[in-house]
């Protein structure tokens, strides 16, 4: 949703699913469903101007298409979710990784290994053993299932399109009128009521942000699709959120294609608005410290005869951010922070005001005049400072910070890493804490299993807990998570790709290995 608009409340505490992977911000982890990345990382937003006080958004994710393979580079293809990569070549191998669905990676060599349980294992670039067995990893480029995938754009990067469920049924195939009544008890009342929006009539309160409109495009079914590629529930609840790839017609009915290419009812969804919100990056021009703006637009404020600080004709608005110098004034019994456009301060209580850390977890001095990390440095440390209470995130490169943002912790504050009930409090463990496994896009899921889908940029860090991307607020700065911390979608992207271990090309999902190098290091604080 757009920048400027509240957000809307979401009142579920969020819960991964996941099974094999542990990547909720709760206890609950039932199954696993995660999607899609399968081309290098882009570069992160340009900083916004420096003094500007309206925040450099970040445009949209591009879609970056997959790497056209060379004809004769013998490659692995995933055909469905969760094609692991294993240690070894042999099921009981300890899984490091996995590919998605239509995305392929580098075979290290052409020569099989055979071993019980699969038709035979082949070693890829740079690490691991993927089964290819025919139904859900192939080596053939032309294989039918792998070229049904190719009509739509799986090969894509997060965030994709997103929409929330008012209680939308899932079609494993399009469906025809009589599956729809027995399916959807409502159905004639409902599209009666469509019709009447998208005629121009009253739009009924069960319609509200609906987008009755039908698109261009009429839908074609796929006949054939690979084993386990769509995940097996029926029914969004209402509050659970939609990932889809595009919107279709079909029987005079819109519907979205949902990234696991399952049919859900456009009229039974509210599409969400882009969130473009995006930190700040230190980059040289633009230092700490800097005051980011939360909840609402703030007040400038300015200097008049005789000291006395007043309202400024200009606003400082919701999401900004400015950079300060180091002087502050009290006036009465407020702080105010001289910024550094000429004559413009703000109140310390109107800011967040991320605070420089004077060492990194191994004990260095930090400081913003720290030469730049030469690329090909084999010293290279990564470290991200969250505070909780304060609503934001700093991302250091060894002794200089290079990222700050605002983040949105647990809505039940801050609790030490050991108490009991960090899951059912939504609360954010406080800590020192190693990133342990990285994952492209994830589903999670709550208790009441409502289901949040295609997280994108999600990184574990302590069990459940993660730093991850979300896209059905943008309540930056503000307590509303369900105990992980919030990042928007263009901050997600951003410090997935700056932070260890790197993610393979090609991978989805990669899990950390001491015995393979560094992994990045999370301090939570209050």
């Amino acid at each position: 949703m757009a920048p400027e608009q509240r957000p809307r409340p979401f009142r579920v505490s969020t819960v991964l699913v996941s099974g094999a992977l542990s990547l909720a911000c709760s206890s609950k982890a039932p199954e696993q469903h995660l999607p899609a990345e399968r081309t290098p990382i882009p570069a992160a937003p340009a900083p916004a101007p420096k003094g500007t006080t309206i925040v450099a958004r970040a445009e949209e994710a591009a879609v970056v298409p997959a790497r056209e393979p060379e004809s004769d580079e013998p490659r692995v293809y995933a055909k469905t979710r969760f094609v692991w990569v294993r240690e070894r070549a042999e099921w009981a191998s300890q899984w490091i990784g996995y590919l998605w669905p239509g995305e392929s990676v580098k075979l290290a060599n052409r020569h099989p290994v055979y071993a019980r349980g699969c038709e035979a294992w082949y070693a890829v670039v740079p690490r691991g053993y993927v089964c290819v067995d025919g139904r859900r990893a192939t080596l053939s480029r032309s294989d039918p299932e792998l070229v049904e995938l190719a009509r739509v754009p799986l090969v894509t990067m997060p965030p994709h399109r997103y929409a929330e469920s008012l209680g939308a049924e899932r079609y494993g195939k399009l469906p025809g009128r009589a599956e729809e009544r027995a399916r959807e008890p409502d159905l004639e009342r409902h599209l009666s009521l469509v019709e009447l929006a998208r005629s121009g009539g009253a739009v009924d309160p069960s319609l509200a942000g609906v987008d009755p409109s039908l698109p261009p495009r009429e839908a074609v079914d796929f006949p054939s699709l690979p084993v386990d590629l769509q995940v097996p529930r029926n029914t969004l609840r209402q509050g659970s959120t939609i990932a889809f790839l595009d919107e279709y017609r079909h029987d005079g009915r819109s519907f979205l294609l949902t990234t696991d290419l399952v049919w859900i009812p456009k009229d039974r969804a509210r599409l969400y608005d882009s969130v473009t919100y995006s930190g700040a990056r230190l980059d040289g021009t633009v230092h700490l410290p800097l005051a980011f703006f939360r909840e609402h637009e703030r007040t400038a404020y300015e200097r008049a005869e005789g000291g006395r600080f007043t309202p400024s004709a200009r606003k400082f608005a919701r999401l900004s951010w400015v950079e300060l110098t180091s002087a502050t004034e009290v006036d009465g019994a407020l702080r105010y922070l001289e910024t550094r456009e000429p004559g413009l301060w703000v109140l310390e209580s109107d800011a967040v005001v991320p605070v420089l850390s004077p060492t990194t977890p191994w004990g260095a001095r930090v400081s913003q005049d720290a030469p730049p990390r030469q690329d090909g440095s084999a010293d290279r440390k990564t470290w991200l400072e969250a505070s909780v209470d304060g609503g934001w995130l700093i991302a250091y490169e060894n002794t200089r910070p290079v990222y700050a943002t605002l983040v949105a912790p647990g809505r039940g504050g801050a609790k030490r890493q050991d108490a009991k009930d960090l899951a059912t409090s939504s609360s954010t463990p406080l800590g020192t804490f190693p990133i342990t496994g990285k994952f492209v896009t994830a589903t999670m899921e709550s208790a009441d299993d409502t289901v949040h889908s295609e997280i994108p940029w999600v990184q574990n860090f302590r069990g459940a807990h993660a730093i991850h991307s979300a896209y059905w607020h943008d309540a930056w700065g503000e307590k509303v998570s369900g105990g992980c911390l919030n990042v928007s979608p263009a901050d997600g992207r951003f410090l997935f790709a700056f932070t260890e271990p790197a993610l393979p090309e090609g991978w989805h999902g990669v899990r950390y290995d001491p015995h393979l190098g560094s992994t990045t290091t999370v301090v939570v604080h209050r």
